[in-house]
């Protein structure tokens, strides 16, 4: 994968704040290949109620050129300001960002996940399955019944089951003097595009998914991608996982020890951890909590069984990745 990219896809879904008046500097989120604008560092026009919960680097760009797959999570929020409490996680294959979250739960709030937001470079294309849209600069927000597609500035956001999904392209005005007083407060306007996910009031147990995929510069490449390839094979408060069916690569977290199902083919690790199945035989697992020394892997898949017992990095290196070679041929 040689793209350059910024993470910004974690997205803790943040409460409306009734009446926000004031702007918060954003960084562009859609520069998943593209290198952020300077601009975009000096105008605060992005709305506080709709903050990206992650940028991996807010002063340069982050290159993939070493990487080739990986996950982030993010679980838990400020209970005591929001009483919020939601599980996100991120699982990146290939080309595409697989973005999950569940277990979105609030006692008072209207929750919205913030899928993107960013300044408004160009239109915004939609589909619904039927048939194609466009949005130009406008003060409406918009909600498409069926979205399948969300495309702006080349990155198509790919929405997975049935979402209340609105998106706007709109100007914004702001002032940097509006988050601390040292600054003046010269108005600054910029053009906005907000795409996001309504969990309406006090939501119990919501969840979410949707897949961005950069390059994406027309709508028919955005309809004839194969978005299928894909596969949510769990998200729930125990398990997140995605298969991507032509890699036959499987990407799991396991936030409680278990079972992961899918066809043919099951997974259980005795702690909580994450996990990675290639079709090459490696398994690579990682304990980020840093509080095992070992784990119990057992893969089947086609009435074959493999176990192990794999020895997790200590030290200085706890946490770390450990990989592995299934010591059979055509496991899968």
């Amino acid at each position: 994968m040689n793209s350059t990219c910024l993470i910004l896809s974690v997205c803790l879904s943040l409460p409306l704040v009734p009446g926000t008046g004031w702007c918060i500097q954003t960084f562009d989120s859609t520069a998943l290949s593209q290198k952020i604008q300077e601009e975009t560092k000096k105008t605060p026009t992005s709305p506080l109620e709709k903050i990206d919960a992650w940028v991996a680097s807010q002063q340069e760009d982050v290159s993939w050129d070493d990487f080739e797959y990986g996950t982030l999570t993010i679980s838990g929020a400020n209970r005591h300001l929001w009483r919020l409490l939601e599980i996100a996680k991120v699982f990146m294959i290939d080309n595409e960002i697989v973005c999950l979250g569940n277990s979105i739960t609030s006692s008072s709030a209207n929750i919205r996940t913030t899928i993107n937001q960013c300044h408004g470079l160009g239109k915004v294309f939609y589909f619904n399955g039927k048939k194609e849209g466009m949005v130009g600069s406008s003060a409406s927000t918009h909600r498409i019944k069926e979205l399948k597609w969300v495309r702006h500035n080349g990155i198509a956001y790919f929405l997975q089951e049935s979402q209340r999904v609105h998106f706007n392209l709109a100007e914004q005005t702001g002032s940097w003097h509006s988050i601390n007083s040292k600054y003046n407060d010269r108005p600054l306007t910029k053009e906005v595009f907000k795409l996001w996910i309504d969990h309406v009031n006090a939501p119990i147990k919501e969840k979410y998914a949707y897949i961005l995929v950069p390059g994406i510069t027309d709508n028919e490449t955005a309809k004839l991608y194969p978005i299928e390839k894909l596969k949510i094979i769990a998200n729930n408060s125990m398990h997140q996982a995605v298969c991507h069916a032509i890699l036959d690569i499987y990407q799991i977290i396991f936030y409680s020890t278990g079972q992961v199902n899918y066809k043919d083919f099951s997974v259980s690790v005795n702690i909580p951890s994450v996990l990675q199945l290639e079709q090459n035989n490696n398994v690579s697992i990682a304990d980020p909590v840093q509080k095992y020394t070992k784990a119990e892997v057992t893969i089947t898949c086609k009435n074959k069984t493999y176990a192990k017992t794999v020895q997790l990095p200590s030290g200085g290196n706890a946490s770390a990745t450990r990989t592995l070679t299934l010591e059979t041929t055509n496991f899968k």
